[in-house]
């Protein structure tokens, strides 16, 4: 799983501005607006998300319609765990444990990227936690990854005492 835009690169500007406008159901086609079509950055960008297979691109007479393919979904779900700043109510968190062999050991470090990248803090190689409500994305992008046999998503209440959260 590759690691995404670059953070500051107008391709992950548009990319922001184009999942912000997507619902629950990204597979849809949307129009996209004469401006982002017509703005040589943003055409250039637009064309740079799909070589990189983050969107498909479709035109129907004088409109360009755009959708995000199940790379750019990935992408988007691993963009809002990462900005997401909302928090669970005091004394809630969200859980990672997760089991990956070696013959996916790709999608591990990945994976553990995304947690790092997230503030997700370990509390030993397999299981991590945070404070910050990413648990339903997070799930969501452990489902688009098909890897819920090896990753588990879990949310509650931390009943020993937290010393170090």
């Amino acid at each position: 799983m590759p690691r995404g835009l670059g953070k500051s690169s107008p391709a992950q500007k548009l990319f922001s501005d184009l999942i912000s406008t997507f619902d629950a159901v990204p597979e849809r086609w949307k129009p996209i607006p004469d401006t982002a079509r017509r703005d040589t950055p943003r055409r250039r960008a637009l064309a740079a998300l799909a070589r990189q297979a983050f969107v498909e691109t479709r035109r129907d007479g004088e409109t360009l319609y755009i959708r995000l393919t199940q790379k750019g979904v990935q992408q988007a779900l691993r963009q809002t765990v990462i900005e997401k700043t909302a928090l669970l109510p005091k004394g809630e968190y969200v859980y990672v444990s997760f089991d990956l062999p070696e013959s996916v050991r790709a999608l591990r470090d990945a994976f553990r990227l995304i947690l790092k990248d997230a503030r997700f803090r370990m509390i030993h190689q397999s299981l991590w936690y945070t404070t910050r409500d990413v648990g339903t994305e997070l799930a969501q992008l452990v489902e688009e990854l098909e890897a819920t046999k090896y990753i588990h998503v879990f949310q509650g209440r931390w009943l020993t005492r937290v010393v170090s959260a």
